[in-house]
């Protein structure tokens, strides 16, 4: 669960600008609030802003930083520092966040100077908010291009001692990659280890932390395969509430000149040689499924024998009458509504999804719908999810807190800063969507005066 994240120098931002899912002042609907490992957390946040305001540099910091952990500094951030400071380019950027994995509460930071594509330095601590107090486990610092590197010995024993100083030595020079990304190269550091922080924090990255830009594919539908009739009437109860005229959702075996038509014969061959040869004589059913999805098409291929396998597709049933649409028929709407019902059928706890442009394609009602299930399933589990919007219908007191709205604006700098609706101390009654439009909060579109200038040479 993430409790803060922290930017600089990064796009559009230049100083130091951080978003903290820490509740604020607002005592009202506490619902919204769960507390974990001794921190108190919101599990929603909502960011708004004019279009190049710095929104989705925001949520594209996120993104890379998690691409850095998980593989290297990447060939195409050169360019990436705050560009309208000289000297930024000379200047570490900086990434920062807190969160909480396991029974563990971690800060862990990267600075990386984006134009050379050079690791400056990185640092992991873990805190104990019930104690306010934190220890440092490692600290990793380029000096005279050597990294010097500083761990706890309190904390890493034995053996372990021995592990990660050789794993030191070996990236004294390596300027584009991680410590703890070499640390989980192999990933064969044991929960008993000491040296286990390594793995925890590579694996909050991983897999707990997702993020998704307009135009991704969020889910593959994985809550339509190989589920009970419980859970498929759960599924279509969900469907149905938000008045798209899909009553309930049904896989239909295909042949496969029907998802040849979409996918190469080839791609469908390698799917399935790759599930026999992964199988070998393993005897589990739910390994013999692979799912292909594009932006408008889903395709299962499900029961991989030797010398036989299922092809399925989803099929949606309007109405009453049994009359069902393939998933390419529906509206763009549709399709993105199915993506997000990921995020509401979502069978693990403490995931983080981080959605740019959440309302895309959407009808503001199904958007106000679509966050008022979100509080509904986090009320079970402790997900968190942070995206942007445009969407003013959902600034609305009686849905969020005031500590869940957040703005971007750029200044007459042309950085862009964050902040909170908290900061402004407004009632509880207060029509939050009328003040924003009207501009009392800013991260509007300011327009200038612009005259057309007709030619008079030809008139009448």
């Amino acid at each position: 669960m993430i409790i803060r994240f922290e930017i600089e120098n990064f796009r559009s931002f230049n100083s130091n600008q951080s978003i903290s899912m820490i509740p604020g002042n607002p005592r009202n609907k506490q619902e919204h609030v769960f507390q974990k490992n001794n921190v108190k957390l919101l599990n929603l946040s909502t960011i708004y802003g004019a279009n190049a305001s710095g929104k989705t540099n925001l949520i594209k910091s996120i993104d890379l930083f998690k691409f850095i952990v998980m593989n290297i500094v990447p060939s195409n951030v050169t360019c990436m520092y705050f560009k309208e400071n000289i000297e930024n380019k000379d200047k570490a950027t900086k990434f920062e966040i807190e969160f909480i994995k396991n029974n563990s509460v971690y800060a862990y930071g990267i600075e990386v100077l984006l134009y050379q594509r050079k690791i400056i330095s990185e640092w992991l601590y873990e805190l104990y908010p019930a104690k306010d107090k934190e220890e440092m486990r490692y600290e990793r610092e380029l000096i005279n291009n050597r990294y010097v590197t500083r761990y706890n010995e309190d904390v890493i024993k034995g053996e372990d001692k021995s592990r990660l100083n050789f794993v030191i030595m070996d990236m004294e020079t390596n300027y584009q990659t991680l410590l703890i990304t070499e640390m989980n190269r192999n990933k064969k550091i044991s929960k008993d280890s000491t040296l286990n922080f390594f793995t925890e924090v590579y694996d909050w990255f991983e897999s707990d932390l997702k993020v998704f830009f307009p135009g991704d594919i969020i889910t593959k539908f994985d809550y339509v395969i190989n589920k009970d009739s419980a859970e498929n009437s759960k599924i279509n109860s969900i469907v149905s509430s938000f008045d798209t005229g899909i009553s309930s959702v049904r896989l239909e075996k295909i042949n496969e000149d029907e998802i040849g038509k979409i996918f190469p014969k080839k791609v469908i061959e390698d799917v399935v040689s790759n599930i026999r040869s992964d199988l070998g004589d393993f005897k589990d059913l739910s390994l013999r499924t692979s799912v292909l999805r594009s932006q408008d098409e889903f395709f299962q291929i499900s029961n991989v024998n030797n010398d036989s396998y299922d092809i399925e597709t989803i099929k949606l049933c309007h109405g009453s009458g049994g009359v069902s649409y393939d998933f390419r028929e529906e509206s763009d709407g549709t399709r993105r509504l199915f993506d997000l019902l990921d995020i509401l059928l979502t069978t693990d706890d403490n995931k983080v999804f981080i959605i740019d442009e959440l309302d895309r394609s959407l009808h503001p009602n199904l958007t106000y719908k679509f966050i008022e299930l979100f509080y509904k399933v986090a009320l079970e589990k402790n997900i968190q999810l942070i995206l942007t919007t445009h969407e003013s219908k959902i600034m609305d007191l009686n849905l969020l807190r005031q500590d869940e709205i957040w703005f971007v604006e750029r200044n007459d700098k042309n950085e862009s800063e964050i902040y909170s609706l908290d900061s402004f101390k407004e009632r509880y009654d207060k029509r939050v969507e009328k003040a924003y439009l009207e501009g009392r909060y800013g991260g509007i579109p300011v327009f200038k005066n612009f005259e057309f200038f007709v030619n008079q040479e030809g008139r009448d």
